[in-house]
């Protein structure tokens, strides 16, 4: 503990409400501000005390989540193919390898402005018909798609009165697996806030180039440029909503962002994280 700056233990007590130790580059990238000037000494991974166990479980956990990424990828590749679809990126635990063994895929997909809904209903599809959809009465949610969070290209800053720890690793952990466009650095632009959270939040990630059948990026393109009506759009909004009303808790939806999260971990988590500060005397 006396080894380390405290914006480096910071990060350690926040990644340990998830059982993840960090490797040195992670350490670095996640130091919660002030940022202190200190060299990190050679380690394999760092973690708050009593908690060295969290190594072997992060690397079976890495073992697991190799074939949850291949998926990933692989779907995010057909999504592509929505000429709507301005990025897909991968969220949650998957994003920072650290998904359990049978935990679901979350993806953050941002759209063409005025094209959100109408981009959610081909998703769906997309997904309900590759068998991969996750469906709010689903028990088994192993490797099931969650696109929990839709943004609109115009829409992409996280709304001032969420913009803290918590939303700034969100953002800064966010995996592109299809970016158009350049919408991953927009996003990011939009978002630059987080660096007051996480000075060295933000660092340069590759996305994938797909390739997709000729044949099938022409139907769907087709049906695209029949539907792609302003009344349409509107048509599946009041759509989507009716049929997602007797099933609405905390989500949050409208002509431009849809949050689908029906638990809100945020408070929990930055408690859980204050308590831990306490708990190994680290300084806020």
């Amino acid at each position: 503990m006396t080894k380390l700056a405290s914006c480096y233990l910071r990060a350690l007590a926040y990644a340990d409400l998830f059982d993840y130790p960090l490797t040195a580059a992670e350490l670095k990238k996640y130091a919660i501000a002030p940022l202190v000037d200190q060299k990190i000494p050679p380690q394999d991974y760092f973690y708050l005390p009593g908690r060295q166990k969290l190594v072997s479980l992060r690397r079976q956990k890495e073992t697991w989540n190799q074939s949850k990424l291949v998926l990933a990828h692989c779907t995010a590749n057909f999504l592509s193919l929505i000429p709507s679809v301005k990025m897909v990126g991968l969220t949650g635990a998957l994003a920072m390898n650290n998904a359990a063994q049978h935990d679901d895929i979350d993806f953050l997909i941002i759209t063409t402005p005025n094209r959100l809904w109408l981009t959610r209903f081909f998703v769906t599809l997309v997904l309900q018909f590759s068998g991969t959809r996750r469906q709010p009465e689903d028990v088994n949610i192993n490797n099931k798609i969650c696109p929990n969070i839709y943004l609109s290209d115009n829409h992409l800053a996280i709304s001032k009165n969420e913009q803290d720890l918590f939303s700034a690793h969100e953002v800064c952990q966010l995996k592109p697996l299809f970016d158009r466009d350049h919408t991953y650095q927009k996003f990011l632009h939009a978002n630059k806030w987080a660096l007051t959270y996480l000075p060295n939040g933000f660092t340069q990630t590759q996305s994938s180039n797909p390739t997709s059948s000729l044949t099938l990026k022409f139907i769907i393109d087709l049906l695209f440029q029949i539907l792609n009506l302003k009344f349409i759009e509107v048509l599946l909004r009041k759509l989507q909503l009716s049929y997602m009303r007797k099933k609405r808790t905390i989500e949050r939806v409208s002509s431009s962002r849809a949050f689908f999260h029906p638990h809100d971990h945020r408070q929990h988590i930055l408690s859980e994280y204050q308590r831990r500060l306490d708990k190994y005397h680290i300084p806020r």
